[in-house]
């Protein structure tokens, strides 16, 4: 705001300082062609400044977009599980990067197929594992199952228009995936989308 007139009247006041008034003096010649320089100086000093300033706070306004979006795109997802083993409450503590695939059995527990096959068995919700587990690398294919991408063989369709998903390892159980989620398990398995909304999958 201050940019424009501050000039104007520094180069007003040298001028009084160093060409003391009297009738031969230049002062005032000096004043006149001075003051249309100092005005076109601070217009284009002010037109820069206005212009580096907007530029700036575009990028800085960029740059925390930027960061919120990767702040929202990757949540602390666990390195680990931590599996509840027994009813007293044992538990065991697996590397997510090591799991194949989480599927829940008809008699209650979960079973966590690791990617050299073994298994191990614990009580959990699958709903609560599926919330620690990376939607990049893990995807809920079915109300049973959540897979990773690595684990995600062969796809075969099913009579009902859903499919089934060939896992490896494999598995004693079937990989079963509805006609309404298909499409989008499909997409996600090809990696041609990164992650899959719950109500996508679960139907």
């Amino acid at each position: 705001m201050f940019g424009l007139p501050l000039p104007v009247i520094a180069s007003l006041l040298i001028s009084q300082l160093f060409f003391p008034f009297d009738e031969h003096s230049a002062r005032y010649a000096y004043t006149g062609y001075m003051f249309k320089e100092i005005i076109n100086m601070s217009i284009n000093f002010n037109g820069l400044y206005l212009f580096c300033n907007f530029y700036y706070h575009h990028q800085t306004k960029a740059v925390k977009e930027s960061a919120s979006i990767k702040i929202q795109r990757q949540p602390n997802y666990a390195d680990y599980l931590n599996l509840r083993i027994s009813d007293e409450k044992e538990e065991l503590r697996v590397r997510v990067s090591d799991i194949a695939y989480i599927y829940r059995t008809k008699t209650g527990p979960l079973v966590l197929r690791r990617n050299d096959a073994s298994p191990v068995i614990f009580w959990e919700s699958l709903d609560a594992v599926q919330k620690l587990l990376d939607p990049d690398i893990f995807c809920r294919v079915s109300r049973t199952f959540i897979i990773s991408r690595d684990a995600a063989g062969k796809r075969r369709k099913h009579p009902d228009r859903g499919m089934t998903i060939e896992l490896i390892p494999p598995c004693d159980e079937i990989a079963k995936v509805s006609k309404d989620a298909k499409k989008a398990v499909e997409a996600w398995i090809k990696n041609e989308v990164r992650s899959l909304k719950d109500n996508e999958t679960k139907s």
